[in-house]
């Protein structure tokens, strides 16, 4: 087995991420004033993608350790290695 204790919501996450990166920029409100102009935020939220995917995979490798595929060995250097990204 592979994964599998948390349901792979890590997908769930990465697809998220991956959509916020994808997504035409467009405000969020549908008034006519907006549409000629990209969102101020747009590059925010593609920075926060990109921490988005870190996410995914560092609950991917919780997910298979927890699930038996791998072992702490595995897990430990991971969950620095994010760490250390974030701080």
């Amino acid at each position: 087995m592979s994964g599998g204790e948390y349901n792979y919501l890590y997908c769930e996450v990465d697809e998220f991420a991956e959509a916020i990166i994808q997504k035409e920029p467009r405000w969020c409100s549908e008034a006519n004033e907006y549409r000629d102009m990209l969102p101020a935020d747009i590059k925010i939220r593609k920075r926060i993608a990109k921490h988005l995917h870190k996410v995914a995979k560092l609950m991917k490798a919780i997910e298979w350790c927890d699930s038996g595929d791998t072992g702490e060995d595995t897990l430990l250097p991971e969950m620095e290695k994010f760490l250390k990204e974030i701080e």
